[in-house]
């Protein structure tokens, strides 16, 4: 074993080959003492100091990059991916609201701007209107779990999220209004005096309480493009999910009323687009 050098300040004690030099630094005497450690004849293998260290290295790998005889393991169950981020409950509820609001807009009769047109075209196919008006509504009830599955991906922007998911919620209401007032349609169409019913219809959507309900709608887009914001910082999801999020939302909450039935089943189209993205990145397992 070689010889090894060690700088100590302080006097030697026994044991120790040591060496002592007086010298003046700047008028200063100074003691210094180099002591070599030597290999003690005592013990087989001399004076001996030991370092004992260890790393962990933890890397991630995306799982779909692994494929072939490598991927067999994972498959076994000797190792495992990271657990999906949303349940399968949660993945199906977030297709199932904007697809129920497709089917339910192809099929409701949206608003015109004449109570009298609007009626007519319901008094058409009563049947269908009802259908659609109350798919419309089983739709704005599972837009609340949805939008709460949302929000809980939006880890990174707690409080943006929470903002979002509560306007997104006042949204719903407003939506299940909308729902409510195209059942009440499909039966006034159904009464002997039709021609009486306009006139009614336009006094119960001139009514005070009935105004409250657009800002609801409002609420609801603007809750949505939160949620939007809030899953892009996050960056659990693809940022063009993310977007189409906000955007679909919105476009759903804004066109809930109609008046053309192409606008309002293209939004709700968006929609089904962004959020069964959503559910399909989110159930993935995305890191090894």
């Amino acid at each position: 074993h070689g010889a090894r050098a060690v700088r100590l300040s302080r006097r030697p004690s026994g044991g120790c080959a040591c060496s002592r030099s007086s010298r003046e630094r700047g008028g200063i005497p100074t003691d210094t003492q180099a002591l070599t450690l030597v290999p003690d004849a005592r013990r087989p293998y001399g004076s001996i100091m030991r370092i004992e260290s260890s790393v962990t290295s933890v890397s991630s790998i995306p799982s779909e990059a692994i494929t072939g005889l490598a991927k067999a393991p994972f498959e076994a169950g000797f190792t495992q991916a990271h657990p999906p981020q949303i349940t399968r409950v949660a993945a199906a509820g977030l297709v199932a609201a904007p697809l129920v609001a497709v089917v339910a807009r192809c099929l409701a009769t949206p608003w015109l701007e004449e109570p009298a047109d609007y009626l007519a075209e319901v008094a058409r196919q009563p049947t269908r209107s009802d259908v659609g008006a109350l798919l419309m509504l089983v739709s704005a009830l599972l837009f609340i779990p949805a939008v709460e599955t949302l929000a809980g991906l939006a880890t990174r922007r707690r409080r943006t999220a929470r903002v979002g998911r509560w306007l997104f919620v006042a949204g719903a209401v407003g939506l299940a209004a909308i729902a409510a007032m195209g059942l009440v349609a499909g039966q006034m169409v159904r009464l002997d005096d039709r021609e009486a019913m306009p006139d009614l219809w336009d006094r119960i959507i001139g009514a005070g309480p009935m105004q409250f309900f657009p800002m609801l709608i409002l609420a609801g887009a603007a809750g949505s493009v939160a949620i939007g914001v809030g899953l892009y910082r996050a960056d659990r999801v693809p940022r063009p999910a993310a977007v189409l999020v906000g955007i679909g939302g919105a476009a759903t909450m804004l066109t809930a009323a109609g008046p053309v039935r192409a606008a309002v089943v293209a939004a709700s189209a968006i929609a089904l687009v962004a959020f069964t993205w959503v559910a399909v990145t989110a159930r993935r397992p995305h890191d090894i």
